[in-house]
C-alpha cells in the first residue's frame, strides 16, 4: 500500500514454478551390494542379544532389517505397531498414512523370524508400539558398513526398487507396499528401465570399443 502496488508481480504461473518431486527423485535407494553390508554389519551386531542387554538396540537393529525385507513404512506400519496387532503371520493395521480403514500384510519368512527374535529377547508388551526411532542406530549402521547414509525412509524405496528389478508384477508391489495410487510404483518401474537401458548402452559401447 505504501509503494502504490496494485498487482502481485511475484505471483508466479504454474510453467514458471519449480517441478514437485518425489523424495526419491532427489536420492538413489541402497544398492543390492549396499544393503548387503548394512545387513551384514546388523547380523553381526545380532550376537549381542546373548548378554540380555540393550534391548531398545537391538530392537532398532531387527526393525531396520524388517524396513528393508517388508517395505513397509517403518514408523507408522511396523514400528509403532502394538504388539497386540502383531501376530505370527501377520501385521494388524487400525490406520495408516494411506487407509482411515483398517487394514493388514503378510509377513515373510525374514520378518517372521525378526518378529520373533524381537519377542523373545525384548520382553515386553508396549501397548504404543514396539520401536519408535531408529535414526540414530541407522547412522551407526551406514558408518560401518561403509555406505551413504539415506534416511531411513529410503529402506523403504529400495524394497521398492528391488521388487520392479527382480521382475515382481507392478499390482502385487503395490498391494505387497501399501501404497493407495500407481504413482511411486510407475516411479519405480521408470527408474528400473533407465537402468537397464543404462546396462544395455554400457554392454553395446565395450562389444563396439572394447572400453
Amino acid at each position: 500500500e505504501t509503494w502504490k502496488v496494485k498487482n502481485n508481480f511475484a505471483k508466479l504461473t504454474k510453467e514458471e514454478r519449480n517441478p514437485h518431486h518425489k523424495r526419491i527423485d532427489m536420492l538413489d535407494p541402497y544398492t543390492k551390494e549396499e544393503f548387503k553390508r548394512i545387513r551384514k554389519v546388523i547380523m553381526k551386531k545380532h550376537t549381542f542379544r546373548k548378554n540380555g542387554k540393550f534391548p531398545r538396540n537391538y530392537a532398532a537393529l531387527m526393525l531396520i532389517l524388517m524396513g528393508a525385507f517388508q517395505g513397509r513404512r517403518y514408523r507408522s506400519e511396523i514400528g509403532g505397531v502394538p504388539w497386540s496387532k502383531v501376530d505370527s503371520d501377520r501385521i494388524i493395521l487400525d490406520r495408516t498414512k494411506t487407509e482411515d480403514s483398517r487394514s493388514m500384510y503378510e509377513l515373510n519368512r525374514q520378518t517372521q523370524w525378526i518378529i520373533r527374535q524381537m519377542k523373545s529377547y525384548c520382553k515386553h508388551k508396549s501397548k504404543v508400539g514396539h520401536c519408535f526411532n531408529i535414526d540414530k542406530t541407522f547412522k551407526t549402521i551406514c558408518a560401518e558398513a561403509k555406505v551413504r547414509r539415506l534416511p531411513v525412509y529410503m529402506l523403504r524405496h529400495t524394497w521398492g526398487s528391488n521388487a520392479v528389478a527382480a521382475g515382481v508384477p507392478l499390482d502385487d508391489i503395490k498391494d505387497s507396499g501399501g501404497w493407495k495410487s500407481w504413482a511411486m510404483v510407475e516411479t519405480y518401474a521408470k527408474r528400473d528401465r533407465k537402468r537397464r537401458k543404462k546396462t544395455s548402452q554400457k554392454i553395446a559401447t565395450f562389444m563396439a570399443t572394447g572400453k
